[in-house]
């Protein structure tokens, strides 16, 4: 059996991404490669830096219990730096300021 929608009706859109305030979750995120990161941005509480990730699969929140679990798959020390970085300058970035040491 197949369900047609009529035409002036359309699925509702799907939540494929996961946020995060956390620097440290969301620099583990990338050097563990769990997610992929799309951009920054800022709250709407117009002080912090949102940090969002493309979630396809919506395993953002699981990943978010294993890391405040400590049970987070383990990263290399100077991957996790390098990242960390990244998204200090992505902060700086979004909010309009300047960091000394900008990595490209």
């Amino acid at each position: 059996m197949t369900t047609v929608l009529p035409s002036n009706c359309s699925p509702p859109p799907l939540d494929e991404t996961f946020e995060t305030i956390s620097p440290a979750l969301a620099g583990a995120l990338i050097a563990a490669s769990q997610l992929a990161y799309t951009h920054c941005k800022l709250h709407s509480n117009g002080k912090d830096a949102v940090f969002v990730f493309a979630d396809p699969l919506h395993v953002g929140n699981e990943l978010l219990r294993r890391y405040t679990a400590s049970t987070f798959p383990p990263v290399h020390a100077e991957v996790l730096a390098e990242a960390r970085a990244f998204l200090t300058d992505e902060v700086y970035r979004v909010k309009g300021g300047r960091h000394g040491k900008a990595r490209h």
